[in-house]
């Protein structure tokens, strides 16, 4: 299926596509940004663009971040193909979610690497996505739900607090931003990128694994990453990552909101208070 690209798409996004003689096949929205899949001579690539200024620093941020990790090694993500002011083109990989025994290894040897790195962080500036309007309505949604507010207090408090030495994050490791391709696992989504505490990204992705199996590899490895004298600290910053989880699951906004997933992870609370 061909779709055009509706009118406010940057003339040299288009022009770039035509050049790699994609054929758009799906086409999406959040609010100014807009998403696409497109099926290249080379390949699937996916693109975005934005017409909200802010966004500008976020494109200009992602592309320079995915430069620095690269697409070979133990962290890898795929490859910025053409990028321009308010637009970007990558190599869209197809792969599985992340499970299973050599998968969980996989996300543990990325999450060691990226540790290690250096990346620059985005500054953001609390405008456009993330309005106060919007910030507001997530917490007025809290308030009715199934999340105690007592836990949500209690999940910031341990995240700012945390004694847990820092290190470089990606700041947004969930299921859907990991996948197994070619044997390895590969990183997208570099928007949040910064220095917070040692496990974060792992004790975030643990929320996010549906299967009791690859959770306790996952944590058995990160145990051992991050170092068995902070193993108390590593459970607290997992509950706490797993109450964030859960309230943005049970976000008003579309591309968030998982109730299902939000039920799953409120079944593992009461144990993970402990």
């Amino acid at each position: 299926m061909h779709l055009h690209l509706p009118p406010d798409a940057p003339v040299a996004l288009m022009a770039s596509l035509s050049a790699l003689g994609a054929v758009v096949s799906n086409l999406w929205r959040e609010g100014r940004r807009a998403y696409l899949k497109a099926e290249s001579g080379d390949g699937p690539v996916f693109a975005r663009y934005s017409t909200d200024h802010v966004d500008l620093p976020v494109l200009a941020h992602e592309a320079e971040v995915r430069r620095i990790v690269g697409d070979d090694g133990a962290l890898r993500t795929p490859a910025v193909i053409d990028a321009g002011e308010d637009w970007l083109i990558e190599v869209q990989k197809v792969g599985r979610p992340v499970t299973g025994a050599a998968g969980i290894d996989s996300v543990l040897a990325a999450a060691d690497d990226l540790a290690r790195r250096e990346l620059p962080a985005l500054e953001h500036d609390g405008t456009g996505a993330a309005s106060a309007l919007a910030t507001a309505r997530r917490r007025m949604n809290l308030a009715f739900s199934a999340l105690p507010l007592r836990d949500v207090a209690r999940a910031r408090a341990i995240v700012a607090d945390s004694p847990l030495p820092n290190v470089t994050s990606h700041g947004d490791l969930h299921a859907d931003n990991v996948l197994m391709a070619g044997g390895h696992a590969w990183v997208v989504d570099w928007e949040l990128s910064g220095m917070r505490p040692a496990g974060f990204d792992l004790m975030q992705f643990w929320a996010t694994l549906p299967e009791e199996g690859d959770r306790s590899r996952l944590w058995d490895g990160a145990v051992e990453l991050v170092g068995k004298r902070y193993e108390r600290e590593l459970a607290e910053l997992r509950y706490a990552l797993a109450v964030r989880t859960i309230a943005n699951k049970l976000s008003p906004e579309r591309i968030h909101r998982d109730l299902d997933g939000a039920r799953r992870i409120l079944a593992l609370l009461p144990a993970l208070r402990t």
